[in-house]
Parts: structure tokens; sequence; C-alpha cells
């Protein structure tokens, strides 16, 4: 059994393909460290302003810091949660994520 990442970002963008670009650009950053086999992007129904986009990810090599390291690279200011499978962003003073656009991110590892 391997791990999987799961990645849900909520993006603030005019358009679906502006989204998909938002996409790739965090495909990217994980360049070197994941390998994508799952992407969807949709209108978030609560918030019209923003898009829905969900990765399903696999680290490509086998680490027990994977989650820290992918945190590392997409911004700082991220909150473990408790069962240390997940992590949360939410912007604020003393977070940033590299996209301007992200408003929450959440990160999830689970075994496959």
């Amino acid at each position: 059994m391997g791990k999987n990442i799961l990645l849900r970002l909520f993006a603030e963008e005019p358009s679906e393909e502006a989204a998909h670009n938002v996409a790739d650009k965090i495909i990217d950053l994980l360049k070197g460290h994941t390998r994508q086999l799952d992407l969807q992007v949709k209108k978030y129904w609560k918030i019209p302003e923003y898009y829905e986009i969900f990765f399903r990810l696999s680290p490509l090599r086998d680490s027990s810091d994977i989650q820290s390291e992918i945190t590392a690279i997409l911004g700082n200011g991220w909150e473990e949660q408790q069962t240390l499978i997940e992590s949360i962003w939410n912007p604020g003073p003393e977070s940033n994520f590299k996209i301007d656009s992200i408003r929450w991110a959440h990160i999830e590892i689970i075994e496959q």
C-alpha cells in the first residue's frame, strides 16, 4: 500500500480557465515531489467567486515528511491538525501562499 496526497484549494479567480492556470502552477511547484493522479476544478457553490481545485497526488519517493515538504513548497502558516496526517492553511498576517488567489487550503495524506 502506498500513500496518496489529497490537496484541496479554494482560489478566487474570474473564470474556470484562470482556476486551471492556478492548478498548472501548483503542479509546477510540486514537480519533482509528486505525480498527479486526479484533478478536478469546479465553481464553489458556497462562494461564487471561488473555484475549488482538488488534486489526488502520489509522492515520487517514500518519505515520512512528504506533508511537511509539500506545505513548505506551497507557503507558510499551515496549521497541522491533531491527526498529524492533515494540515490546513488560512490567510493571515503570519501566513502566505505562493499563489495570491488561494483563500483556503487543506492537505491530507491517506494510505491507498
